[in-house]
């Protein structure tokens, strides 16, 4: 078969109705439909960036539960927490917060 013959079945293809309509549908499927492959492919890099964030904030959640039951078993944690974090004392005791002045930078 020449060139020309390769050209001309391939028109002959191209040029019958039922391949235009598919050509056509297939061009809006990919373009223009609502659920088209561009938003897709945009849906499914979404998806699997929010599953990452799920794995993150479950392993976190795992890590103060953890956290917490330690500070709730030991009446000693739960004191040096109270201290660091939120600055309580005893009725005996004054409390002096430092500042290391190139941290409020």
């Amino acid at each position: 078969m020449s060139i020309n013959q390769i050209g001309l079945s391939i028109f002959k293809v191209v040029k019958r109705p039922a391949f235009l309509l598919s050509f056509a549908i297939l061009f809006w499927l990919i373009f223009f439909d609502r659920y088209n492959l561009l938003r897709r492919y945009r849906d499914l890099k979404d998806l699997k960036q929010a599953q990452k964030e799920k794995e993150y904030f479950e392993k976190q959640s795992i890590e103060v539960r953890k956290n917490l039951n330690e500070l709730f078993s030991d009446e000693t944690k739960l004191e040096k927490f109270a201290r660091e974090h939120y600055f309580m004392k005893r009725d005996s005791e004054d409390v002096y917060i430092v500042v290391n002045p190139n941290e409020m930078k």
